[in-house]
């Protein structure tokens, strides 16, 4: 009985070896199967997310648009629009990408391996966009002291017209005529204020809300962009510095004004 107990248990050890021995050898199997997923995710998160292809493209059968890039962000501008939008990128799932305006909401997605989705007002689900063409330079826009005084008048007026909001326009005029760098800026932050607005004033309600609210923009210039409501003033600062960045979108300003009068955007 000893004997055969000491056989027994032999007979045991070795199978427990051999058991190890193979589970033991099972380890190298998987681990090229963990090191190539671990490949995959860097890659994702590397620089093979979603890959921004600058140029023309068109969604739909209507809407065409340019991206180009801009140091580590992009711009955006619809055709027959005169409007520069700056989007700013972040990494979404499975190597993705999407472009955001100043306000934080999505203009673009771009999709690991490259397509192209835009989002509008009028399509909050998307379009898929077709590149068409190289994009050209993006425009450069000089503006003189002139122009800005202009502008100033001129879209009072028009908001007058189209949305019967009288507003004026307002700015330091002395301090800006020595300060040319800050013309160009500050005219394109007349001209983004009034395209806000006039988005804004949509609808009725939003009208009427702002023509009892606000009878005066205020430009001046600041460290950033920046939207504040002063009585029934809407002081609107511009960086002069930031170039396309350093003013808010008419996005913005539409945003701003919403949730400085409380009342919600109307989109169409």
């Amino acid at each position: 009985m000893a004997a055969g107990g000491q056989v027994g248990t032999m007979k045991r050890t070795q199978f427990a070896i051999v058991m190890a021995l193979a589970l033991a050898g099972m380890g190298p199997v998987r681990a090229p199967a963990a090191q190539a997923d671990g490949r995959l995710s860097a890659k994702l998160e590397a620089d093979q997310i979603g890959v921004v292809d600058p140029g023309i493209y068109e969604a739909g059968e209507t809407v065409r648009f340019a991206l180009t890039p801009w140091g580590h962000k992009y711009l955006l501008r619809f055709e027959d629009e005169p409007e520069t939008f700056v989007l700013t990128a972040a990494h979404a799932p499975m190597g993705a990408r999407v472009l955001k305006y100043d306000t934080g909401v999505i203009a673009l997605s771009v999709s690991g391996w490259g397509a192209i989705t835009l989002y509008t007002d009028a399509k909050p689900s998307g379009i898929p966009a077709v590149r068409t063409a190289d994009a050209p330079p993006a425009p450069v826009i000089s503006a003189s002291l002139n122009d800005l005084e202009n502008a100033a008048h001129d879209e009072a007026a028009h908001l007058n017209y189209v949305r019967e909001v009288k507003l004026v326009f307002l700015a330091d005029w002395n301090k800006l005529a020595n300060e040319p760098a800050s013309w160009t800026p500050a005219f394109e932050a007349i001209t983004n204020t009034a395209r806000g607005i006039e988005y804004f004033t949509r609808a009725m309600k939003a009208r009427q809300t702002l023509a009892q609210s606000i009878d005066a923009v205020r430009l001046q210039s600041g460290s950033k962009p920046a939207l504040t409501l002063t009585g029934k003033t809407l002081v609107v600062t511009f960086a002069a510095e930031n170039g396309y960045a350093g003013r808010p979108s008419s996005r913005a300003v539409a945003r701003g004004l919403s949730k400085a009068l409380s009342v919600p955007l109307h989109r169409e």
